[in-house]
């Protein structure tokens, strides 16, 4: 089994600019000779961006995806950041 969850942490501001780091759990799960294995790690995703002019979220990889994009990936991360 494998699982894998997008969530936004603590938002905190800098000149005036609203940041969320984005976090991805990664969780793997599996059987082998009766014995059961299992892994995990948390990694850096991206960081939404909130300005007056612009909300934008940027990957850790390089590059950017819209809201709506982010929302289809972690429905949980809709509710956080509409809070904000």
């Amino acid at each position: 089994m494998e699982k894998e969850e997008i969530r936004s942490e603590a938002p905190f501001k800098v000149s005036g600019i609203t940041l969320v780091p984005l976090s991805k759990s990664l969780i793997n799960c599996r059987e082998v000779r009766r014995r059961l294995f299992a892994t995990g790690a948390v990694k850096p995703f991206g960081i939404v961006v909130f300005s007056e002019k612009e909300k934008r979220v940027l990957l850790v990889e390089g590059g950017e995806i819209s809201l709506e994009q982010l929302y289809e990936k972690a429905p949980g991360v809709k509710e956080h950041l509409e809070a904000i």
